[in-house]
């Protein structure tokens, strides 16, 4: 008998210690923090995990009339849903999202259409992708955004390799800024 009610209150403290660690735990109330932490793991491309942290932060954005961090988490959970949405819906929703006039006068929103609109083009038609991530590449730059100007340059690069530009320079990541090879 005692066993079992040690078992019982050690199995709720592991639920409670979970959950209370869980990154969604308490941060409805925040959805600014919610936003942060799905950008960083957008940024390391663990959508899964970004993805339900963008629709709670869409809706508590959505909830407060943010319309615009609202749209921001919307556009970027749909990158996670891309794998089961046809691709040429989404790529045609976020043209869309580039004409709307939130979207036209937010640099940092128009930043985010731009990258999720060049990562679903790149298979259905390069040259798309390729004037999304051009001007994603210049947003970027303008902005200070270092990071996601590199990022661009790299799918500027593959995008060049899908149209058969073999002979694209390549910077060599770690070797410092001037290290280039052809990349055959």
């Amino acid at each position: 008998m005692a066993y079992d009610r040690f078992h019982l209150v050690g199995c709720v403290g592991v639920v409670l210690a979970v959950l209370l660690r869980s990154p969604s735990f308490g941060q409805d109330a925040n959805p600014h923090k919610l936003l942060a932490e799905a950008d960083r793991l957008a940024w390391l491309r663990v959508w899964t995990r970004a993805e339900p942290l963008y629709a709670q932060a869409r809706e508590a954005f959505a909830r407060s009339g943010d319309n615009k961090n609202a749209l921001y988490a919307e556009v970027s959970q749909l990158r996670r849903q891309l794998p089961t949405l046809p691709v040429p819906e989404v790529s045609e929703r976020l043209s869309g999202y580039l004409d709307d006039p939130i979207v036209e006068n937010d640099e940092r929103l128009r930043l985010r259409v731009l990258i999720i609109k060049g990562e679903t083009d790149e298979d259905l038609d390069p040259p798309l992708s390729q004037r999304s991530w051009t001007e994603a590449l210049a947003l970027a730059q303008k902005l200070g955004e270092a990071g996601w100007a590199n990022r661009a340059r790299g799918e500027l690069g593959l995008v060049a390799f899908l149209q058969g530009d073999t002979n694209l320079p390549v910077r060599v990541p770690g070797r410092g800024g001037n290290s280039v090879r052809v990349a055959r």
